[in-house]
């Protein structure tokens, strides 16, 4: 036996780690709403957008839906920072990137909290 062709186990990084995590959180936020779509009485998803789902009986799981995704986008924008290199692009584009999972974990309730109070 051959012990050349034998693999070797290579350990990530945390930032290497969080680097993946945040690139499934994308896959995991769209099958989690397709199935919350597929499950939700009265939705339609070629009429309404993925937000109108919390409009369901459903809607604690795609606010939680929201907000998970929003603090992996998060831990993606600092494992980022922490891997690229010097330049305003290793600053910018992480900020850039964290701002927006800021934005979408806000999402889970104060979007459509205001919107139902408004329409009443």
């Amino acid at each position: 036996m051959s012990l050349i062709n034998q693999p070797t186990r290579t350990h990530r990084s945390k930032p290497q780690t969080a680097l993946l995590a945040g690139g499934f959180g994308g896959v995991l936020f769209v099958l989690t709403f397709l199935l919350l779509g597929a499950l939700a009485p009265g939705y339609d998803a070629l009429r309404e957008t993925i937000s109108a789902l919390e409009f369901t009986p459903l809607g604690f799981a795609q606010r939680i839906n929201f907000f998970v995704f929003g603090l992996m986008l998060m831990a993606f924008s600092l494992a980022l920072r922490r891997e690229l290199c010097a330049g305003r692009g290793a600053v910018l584009i992480p900020i850039f990137q964290c701002l927006s999972g800021i934005g979408v974990a806000a999402m889970r309730s104060s979007f459509t909290s205001r919107c139902i109070w408004s329409a009443i």
